[in-house]
């Protein structure tokens, strides 16, 4: 084949090939053209979440407690295609150059790093307060996120190797290298955001943010921006209350996960701030926008391609008054401090008498150191006034609060942290006397027109030992003819133990359930406990294993029994399984606590076949009867009866459930769950939904009943009627217009460490308000009502106000 030929062949190929590719071409730009156009965009669209600002907190009047406040953040991003060693290097400058701008101005960075060092314990994970198992499957992920080498097994060897990635100076300590970490650990744990920067530190004022934007080409990956911070206006008021916010934790994210919640995102921890957290938030999905933006190769953004605002959370409206709060914390302070310096007083009258129980019992006395006090509205179980003290300010926790600060507040002497008032669960002492005197009335053991005598030691049910008595002891006389009224207003112990007689401890715990003492409140608050009245399934509940029992008798006795059985066993040889044992001793224990029928012979059946003791041991030692005998604590007697109808025994109340019983014999006998929230409002303050009073139930009492048990709290302050409180009430401005009743509870053998409780309501005659105060080591229940009579005082004292205010100027009415 000649060269032509072959040319002519070679050429008509070539133009074969070209017509392919050109046809190939063609097809790409004209009919798939839109399709790989629409796939190369698609691979540089992002779509940003956006969030709506949290809702405020206002109380009752509209007063914000809790905003958001703008700031200033400091934030690092990482171009995602730079990760060779000099970029690594580039970035850990820049950072400790921002660091050191940061601090000068007197603001940290976010320490989050997960290996911890400490002298004590060289390098370690810290995950927290979490299961074993939760803390390693933690590590895996952390690990596996972090693109740990296998084999990097130690925390020390994991600790070096990431200094090294991310060029750490060789020289630079621990703490301060710690900081770097921290920040290259959140880059890396939500470096699949690459477009979303890691925040490193919040909340830093202007000329922080002036510095760092000065040195804008320097300070690579650094930016500032715009946010928000958390606001408690009013500092430690109200602070159990609103509680506070914090960064997101991997439970709640789960918690919250319908919601969608970021990592970045800020969630109430405690108090309202926790419990309205979805009517709060504008992080949910519901509040949620977006930002469809371009970005380049380095993921910063060149374009925006859509965009839909968020929403914000809704306000939160409180029933709280906080001019009232306020006026109960500071009475609630003062209170404590005038209690104190009577403790004071008394022990240096005789400092003999506490020294010796002290010495003995090797602890200090236990003077008062916190307290609470709670103002109810009757009719509505709306919460006017919750007041702890000491209290705590929630804007300590902004931004996080150190390991350091938070185990300070912790360990701070009446701790702070710690709701009393719907916490605490305390003996309620004289307090309780109007449940047992309802309950008389109601079950028809008592009339209001029956009067007792006391007759001294109430002895009905005591065979041998000493017999409760009246605290007027030994005085008797000076309590006769008491009834239902007369017997409130001299809390008259005797009159009590007869009616709780007469009633037994199912009627007591009947007419407690019915009066709410029994049942939570339902405030909107995490955590609320509930309050127990002294019964058998209290004292031992034999349907329970040992480490669930309420109260601590059982584990008492179950550790004399067993001291008893195992004594015996070593003496005589003989090999007890540990479990073995203990099932026996519990079913022993169950038998005597119900009462079953042939104890003894059952005990020396369980002894004999199930724990092998030879007959003759059991009968030289009388096993079974000592047994029986130990074991008599554990069932219920009508002498604890009595005892638990003067609020004495196992009883313990909560103080939210106190004034709601309060409330309930005032209002007509109604019982309403408590409520802080009186409406939700969106951000524009228009109202979304409006909270009603919630009635549990309605005990129907006879009024006469109801009066009588009101007269008598009457009588209690005043000093004509010379009631348990009159000389505290003698003068006082309003001591017609309200009703009370101490309780003194006793909790050791020593008067100082008593605990005080005071409960009253008023107006006396359209009672409006129901208040609680109680403070742990108060040493008398009359102590405490100075608190009840600034309440009362500021309470009628606005009243008055008002209606002056609402008075018709002169000669604006026509003739």
């Amino acid at each position: 084949m000649n060269a032509k030929i072959r040319f002519t062949i070679f050429a008509v190929a070539l133009a074969l090939l070209f017509c392919v590719l050109g046809g190939s071409m063609a097809d790409l730009q004209l009919r798939q053209g839109e399709a790989y156009y629409a796939q190369s965009q698609s691979g540089k669209q992002r779509t940003i979440t956006l969030k709506g600002e949290r809702g405020k907190i206002l109380d009752t009047n509209g007063l914000p407690l809790a905003y958001n406040q703008k700031s200033y953040d400091v934030e690092f991003m990482r171009d995602p295609t730079r990760n060779k060693a000099a970029d690594n290097l580039a970035y850990t400058n820049s950072l400790m150059a921002a660091i050191d701008i940061i601090e000068q101005n007197g603001y940290e960075v976010i320490d989050t790093f997960a290996i911890q060092y400490t002298p004590e314990a060289g390098f370690a994970f810290q995950w927290g307060d979490i299961s074993e198992e939760a803390a390693q499957k933690r590590e895996k992920n952390w690990r596996s996120n972090m693109y740990i080498p296998d084999s990097k097994k130690t925390a020390e060897e994991i600790y070096t190797y990431l200094r090294q990635r991310y060029q750490i100076p060789e020289e630079m300590p621990y703490e301060e290298a710690r900081k770097l970490l921290s920040i290259w650990q959140e880059a890396q744990l939500t470096s699949y955001l690459s477009y979303v920067p890691v925040k490193i530190a919040s909340n830093v004022n202007l000329a922080t943010v002036s510095q760092i934007e000065a040195r804008a080409i320097e300070l690579e990956g650094i930016s500032t921006s715009e946010s928000t911070v958390r606001v408690y206006p009013r500092g430690e008021m109200a602070g159990n209350v609103l509680g506070y916010t914090g960064k997101i934790t991997d439970t709640l994210l789960e918690q919250y996960a319908e919601q969608k919640y970021g990592t970045e995102d800020q969630v109430g921890i405690t108090g309202v701030e926790s419990s309205m957290e979805t009517y709060l938030t504008g992080s949910s999905a519901e509040h949620q926008g977006q930002r469809v933006v371009e970005v380049n190769s380095q993921g910063k953004v060149t374009r925006e391609l859509d965009y839909e605002a968020p929403t914000d959370g809704n306000n939160v409206v409180l029933t709280i008054d906080a001019a009232l709060q306020k006026k109960v914390e500071d009475a609630l302070k003062a209170n404590i401090e005038e209690v104190v310096a009577q403790q004071k007083a008394k022990y240096e009258a005789n400092p003999t008498k506490y020294d010796e129980v002290v010495a003995q019992r090797g602890s200090p006395l236990q003077y008062a150191e916190m307290g609470t006090a709670i103002v109810m509205e009757v009719s509505t179980g709306r919460v006017l006034a919750l007041a702890n003290y000491p209290s705590y300010d929630p804007n300590a926790f902004i931004g996080g609060i150190s390991s350091e600060d938070y185990k300070a507040l912790q360990e701070q002497t009446g701790n702070p942290l710690f709701n009393k008032a719907i916490n605490a669960k305390s003996t309620p002492g004289s307090i309780f006397k109007m449940v047992t005197g309802l309950a008389g009335l109601m079950e028809g053991k008592i009339t209001l027109t029956e009067t007792m005598d006391d007759l001294g030691p109430y002895d009905k049910y005591t065979v041998t030992g000493k017999a409760p008595a009246c605290w007027v002891k030994p005085n008797f006389s000076q309590h006769q003819n008491e009834n239902i009224t007369t017997a409130l207003r001299d809390s008259c112990n005797y009159y009590f133990f007869e009616t709780a007689s007469r009633l037994e401890i199912d009627g007591i715990n009947k007419w407690a359930d019915k009066l709410g003492l029994t049942s939570k409140t339902n405030i909107e608050l995490p955590g609320e406990a509930t309050g127990q009245v002294a019964n058998q399934t209290v004292l031992y509940d034999a349907s329970k294993p040992l480490d669930e029992q309420q109260s601590s008798i059982p584990i008492l006795v179950n550790r004399q029994i067993k001291a008893f059985v195992t004594n015996i066993a070593e003496e005589n040889g003989i090999e007890l399984e540990e479990n073995n044992l203990q099932a026996n001793l519990k079913s022993m224990m169950d038998l005597v606590a119900t009462k079953a029928d042939n104890q003894v012979s059952q005990i020396k059946t369980m002894l004999r076949d199930n724990l092998h003791f030879p007959e003759g041991v059991i009968r030289a030692n009388s096993m079974d009867l000592e047994l029986l005998n130990l074991m008599t604590e554990l069932q219920w007697t009508p002498n604890q009866t009595i005892v638990a109808g003067i609020g004495q025994s196992m009883t313990t109340l909560t103080p939210i459930a106190v004034v709601r019983y309060v409330s309930a014999l005032v209002n007509g006998g109604k019982v309403y769950d408590a409520s802080l929230i009186k409406r939700i409002e969106d951000s524009e303050g228009r109202t979304v939904e409006e909270m009603q009073p919630k009635l549990v139930e309605d005990l129907e009492i006879p009024a006469q009943y109801l009066e009588a048990i009101k007269e008598g709290m009457r009588e209690v302050v005043s000093p004509e009627d010379q009631g348990t409180a009159a000389k505290y009430f003698d003068g006082y401005k309003y001591r017609d217009q309200i009703g009370g009743k101490t309780g003194t509870a006793q909790v050791s053998t020593l008067d100082i460490e008593n605990n005080s409780w005071f409960v009253g309501f008023a107006p006396y005659d359209e009672p409006e308000i129901a208040v609680v105060v109680f403070i742990p080591n108060g040493l008398s229940g009359a102590l405490s009502s100075y608190t009840m009579k600034e309440i009362v005082t500021y309470y009628m004292e606005s009243k008055e106000a008002q209606s002056e205010e609402n008075l018709p100027t002169p000669g604006s009415m026509g003739q």
